[in-house]
């Protein structure tokens, strides 16, 4: 368990193509057909079974499950994984299909098929828009949009959340594929949610969307800016140990229900420098952070419920 930990976090550590941070999400792993664990990794090897092992089809998620109704499987694990994957993805359509024959083949769905390129695809790359993005001019909107035949039209497309109606701002064409927007500051109020998406057009008449599942699933940003020193603290937790921590930290929960908690850690600024997804067990759990990947300094770690409880903790990195 140390080293998947180790490797999440060296994954989560590097940049993507557009310089975005990578973040996880968890979800379940599928049991056995009885809702049992298995007792060994040997054990493990006799199923292989994972939900991650999905196939993307344009806006469709061909997913692996174990589990058909009136054909018997780990129905409980089967509705949960469903569940937090349609929070993942939203937007996009599910096509499940019960692949519990492939067990033992060391793979499901993605592993069995080849990709299919489209000839001459219209491809856009965009890191999202964060708070900390901002400018005295306004939000910058910027996205590489890459066809052979070059760009005919680049649109920004938002609105505040709450609103039906989408608004367009078109993007200027610059250098290296780049093509840029702006959102002017006075067209916002502090207590904004902005979501938005990204549309292109090619010169040969080819069009997409970024997100692809667009104007269902979308991009989204707050103009509120987080206070994490004020945040309601549950009681559910013990304190992180060691602190003042150096390679590593570990905190106690104690919940009464399981979980899929949001974990955020935020420097002094306010400003967010790690997220990530993390399923808890009902009763005692423990939480261990890789805190070799932050520099010197004091913390805020906030954490999540389903249900809407915060916990706030301090955490001091020293090296």
């Amino acid at each position: 368990a140390k080293i998947a930990k180790r490797n999440i976090d060296t994954l989560l550590s590097i940049s993507s193509r557009n310089k975005a941070k990578y973040t996880s999400r968890s979800i379940p792993l599928p049991k056995k057909n009885n809702g049992a664990w298995y007792s060994s990794p040997n054990d493990y090897a006799k199923y292989t079974r994972t939900y991650s092992n999905h196939l993307f089809v344009n806006k469709t998620i061909i997913q692996p499950v174990f589990y058909e109704q009136g054909a018997g499987g780990d129905k409980a694990s089967h509705e949960e994984a469903m569940e937090a994957l349609r929070k993942v993805y939203p937007g996009y359509k599910f096509a499940n299909i019960d692949v519990r024959a492939f067990d033992g083949s060391g793979g499901a769905i993605h592993c069995i098929t080849k990709q299919i390129p489209a000839e001459n695809p219209l491809r856009i790359f965009h890191k999202p828009v964060e708070l900390g993005d901002r400018t005295e001019l306004g939000f910058p909107f910027a996205a590489e949009i890459i066809n052979k035949s070059g760009i005919e039209k680049a649109t920004v497309n938002w609105r505040r959340k709450g609103d039906t109606e989408w608004q367009s701002l078109n993007m200027e064409a610059q250098s290296g594929n780049m093509f840029y927007a702006l959102l002017p500051n006075e067209s916002l109020s502090e207590d904004d949610t902005i979501e938005y998406y990204i549309s292109a057009i090619s010169n040969n008449g080819k069009s997409m969307n970024k997100p692809m599942v667009a104007p269902d699933g979308f991009y989204e940003f707050s103009l509120k800016v987080v206070s994490v020193e004020n945040d309601i603290i549950a009681n559910e937790a013990g304190e992180f140990f060691p602190n003042p921590a150096n390679e590593f930290s570990s905190l106690e929960l104690n919940l009464k229900n399981s979980s899929n908690i949001n974990l955020e850690i935020f420097d002094l600024k306010g400003n967010r420098i790690y997220q990530r997804n993390l399923d808890i067990i009902s009763g005692y759990d423990v939480i261990t952070l890789n805190t070799s990947i932050l520099s010197n300094g004091l913390y805020y770690v906030k954490i999540q419920t389903n249900d809407g409880k915060l916990i706030t903790k301090r955490l001091n990195v020293i090296r």
